[in-house]
């Protein structure tokens, strides 16, 4: 006999915790907590995929809370493969693809070589067999032997698309004509609409426009229920990822949310004719939108990331930096690529500290070093290069360590060693050049590039110059994407195209070796290896430049994931995370938030901004569970803080090298990018100061925008240096302007 409970009878059973938790944490727990309260396959499988998601970045989950969830589809499995709406009931399409892909979701969880993989994994194949089997004329019926039908075919197309299947299958591209054929569908449409942008993503089939625009229309719209707005947004998530739009329906989907007290956050629907409360299952999709957002990572590599980064926060060394093995000496190229997974990672401020205050202590060492040698040293250029991204360097500073560069070019005004000017080291004094606030135009800089760009015609290697020619050595693919990268800022994509395309055709089927192939009067003598550090920068390398090589890298990273867990190579595991999960090189509002959440910060104002100083106080303080002091600018000291103030009041560059921003008649431009400059135009930053982290809040007349975003709370998904925001104005006069924002890249 099923058992049945009301959402008021849940929460009175399940017990609270003492303090306020964030509202993923809240969520998810509402979620294990109601473990023993869920009847249907559908609200188990959709309660494990949410707490799957959530699991790398909800502080209070664990595998053991999420665990019984995978125990419970395992044992409500028929012997046929499928599963039933009810434990024991006969099985139908519908419910067993959502528990197949449930446990598909669960398997980035477990090892290859672990029991409960094997399980889970065998019992998906069971549950495929059974779905693949249930196929009926063009598409599924809920059970087997049936005419097709909407709600089965679309899931079927769904579970499917999780398990490797895609367009090109026969089963799969007669199920989608079906399915565009269908008129009557049996769904709510916010339903309908959600599932099929799931499920075509899901096999790769090109969505239509109109679609997606019907989703963001039913999303924002009054007559959807909390599910199907949860469901819809959780669909465009998949489709667009994090933008500044989708952070504006995430922030709506928190807005709908019910708190029992300070421990658990859940949502359902409102009572009204044919709709149920659907409280588990609304609150399933709600998480699932809340943590897309927070991970912004496919759940396939979560597990993977997760394990690199418990490496590399293990193993930093006393000093603070890293080693390329754990024990190792400290090595200025392995912490900077270390410190580039800041955000994935979720480094704390006093292991940052740590990193930046070793590379402080080392940088009068090796200036020593570079200047008695009189010779350029990657360390010295990396050293240089972490505190140039964080800010640590004064003025003083950045111009003395210009000079130092500039002072050991060759006589010929580049940079090299004893056989002669050299790619390798010339690209590195660019990018730290560059890195030290060096104009693009600079003699020296664009004397540099042109020589790089006349001496080779597909890749860079070791060149060697005599009193009689000079050469350059086979082409190698590691000093290659150093020269890209030193490159990419300053040259057209005409100019690099040709050593891109060479970088290109030194793929093997699986990565970059150093030298692909080596020659001997025509005989090959040497075939190189792919290496995982040069397909990961080379995969990042091309990533920036438009290239999509990513998905193939993936796979082929996964492959290797025992050798890279095994070996512990610090800078291969920096590299690859890197690779995985593309990261601006400045410090991001998303990232910042974070440490304000662990260490606190100040809220201060410039003059007449008081109000709106106490708005985002308030803002702040819901979000933190913690006090932001307020008071008026004076100076900043020993603290992170939050600065409200006029878009002229800061030169935002000095606190984050990355930021351009102007000021010009009736635009406002950042980065080279023009934007609207009305009343209300705001522009979010991220930075740094010798002594803590910053958020800027800036706006021009009107603080409508911030109050707009700080009451939404839409600003602690917002994953770039900077966000600009305005408003665009409806095409009708009776309606409110829409809030507007861009990503800052």
């Amino acid at each position: 006999m099923r058992r049945v409970f009301s959402l008021a009878l849940i929460l009175l059973m399940i017990i609270p915790y003492a303090s306020a938790l964030p509202i993923l944490d809240a969520s998810t727990r509402f979620l294990v907590e109601s473990r023993d309260y869920l009847d249907t396959t559908q609200e188990i499988s959709l309660s494990l995929m949410a707490l799957i998601s959530s699991y790398s970045t909800a502080e209070n989950l664990t595998e053991e809370d999420i665990e019984p969830f995978v125990e419970e589809l395992l044992e409500r499995q028929n012997s046929d493969g499928g599963w039933g709406y009810y434990e024991g009931s006969i099985s139908n399409v519908v419910d067993t693809s959502y528990a197949v892909i449930a446990l598909k979701f669960a398997l980035t969880i477990y090892q290859a070589e672990d029991k409960e993989y094997k399980e889970t994994s065998s019992a998906i194949n069971k549950g495929v067999r059974f779905i693949l089997d249930s196929y009926s004329i063009n598409g599924w019926g809920y059970v087997p032997n049936t005419l097709p039908e909407f709600y089965p075919t679309l899931m079927a197309v769904w579970a499917l698309g999780e398990n490797g299947y895609s367009v090109e299958d026969e089963k799969i591209r007669s199920a989608i004509e079906y399915l565009e054929g269908v008129k009557k569908t049996g769904l709510r449409e916010g339903e309908e609409v959600a599932l099929k942008i799931i499920a075509y993503t899901s096999v790769g089939y090109k969505l239509e426009k109109q679609l997606i625009e019907r989703a963001w229309e039913l999303a924002n719209s009054e007559d959807a229920t909390i599910k199907e707005k949860a469901l819809l947004t959780y669909a465009i998530l998949t489709y667009e990822g994090v933008t500044f739009e989708t952070t504006k329906l995430v922030s709506n989907i928190e807005e709908l949310s019910k708190r029992n007290g300070t421990s658990f956050v859940y949502w359902f629907n409102e009572p009204e004719p044919l709709v149920e409360d659907d409280a588990i299952i609304t609150s399933a999709w709600a998480t699932l939108d809340i943590a897309y957002t927070e991970l912004d990572l496919p759940l396939v590599l979560a597990r993977f990331s997760r394990d690199l980064c418990s490496m590399i926060k293990s193993f930093q060394n006393s000093d603070g930096g890293w080693g390329y093995l754990p024990g190792q000496d400290s090595d200025e190229v392995v912490t900077y690529y270390a410190l580039k997974n800041i955000d994935l990672c979720a480094l704390k401020r006093e292991e940052i500290d740590k990193a930046l205050n070793w590379a402080k202590n080392r940088l009068p060492i090796n200036q020593e070093d570079v200047l008695r040698k009189k010779l350029i040293s990657k360390k010295y250029i990396y050293n240089l290069l972490i505190l140039a991204r964080f800010n640590m360097l004064s003025e003083k500073e950045k111009e003395e360590n210009i000079q130092i560069i500039k002072s050991l070019k060759l006589e010929d005004g580049l940079w090299g060693n004893v056989l002669g000017p050299q790619p390798k080291d010339t690209a590195l004094a660019i990018k730290a050049l560059l890195a030290l606030g060096v104009p693009k135009d600079d003699p020296d800089i664009q004397k540099a590039k042109q020589w790089l760009l006349s001496i080779s015609h597909g890749g860079w290697g070791t060149y060697v110059r005599s009193r009689y020619r000079a050469y350059m050595l086979t082409p190698e693919v590691d000093t290659t994407i150093e020269v890209l990268e030193a490159l990419m800022p300053i040259s057209t994509g005409d100019e690099l195209k040709p050593h891109i395309e060479w970088l290109l055709e030194q793929k093997t089927d699986d990565g970059w070796p150093n030298i692909k192939e080596l020659y001997f009067y025509g005989v090959l003598v040497y075939t190189g290896e792919p290496r995982i550090d040069l397909t990961a920068r080379a995969i990042t390398l091309l990533t920036e430049l438009g290239y999509n090589y990513r998905e193939d890298f993936l796979g082929w990273i996964l492959d290797q994931r025992a050798e890279i867990e095994d070996r512990k190579n610090l800078l291969e595991i920096a590299l690859v995370l890197e690779a995985i999960h593309p990261q601006p090189h400045e410090i991001n509002i998303w990232w910042v938030i974070k440490i304000f959440e662990n260490e606190g910060c100040q809220v201060v104002y410039t003059a007449g901004k008081y109000y709106t100083a106490r708005f985002v106080q308030s803002a702040l303080e819901a979000l933190l569970n913690s006090t932001a002091p307020l008071s008026e600018f004076k100076t900043f000291e020993n603290s992170n803080y939050v600065v409200v103030g006029s878009l002229n009041d800061f030169n935002l560059s000095r606190y984050n090298p990355y930021l351009s921003i102007e000021v010009s008649g009736d635009v406002l431009i950042v980065n080279g990018v023009i934007y609207p400059l009305q009343d209300e135009t705001t522009i979010i930053a991220a930075g740094k100061h010798e002594n803590g982290y910053l958020l800027f809040v800036l706006y021009n007349k009107s603080s409508k925008a911030v109050r707009d975003i700080f009451s939404s709370g839409m600003f602690k998904y917002f994953r770039a240096p900077a966000v600009v925001v305005w408003y665009e104005p409806s095409d009708f006069p009776w309606a409110m302007p829409k809030l507007r924002g861009d990503f800052v890249r």
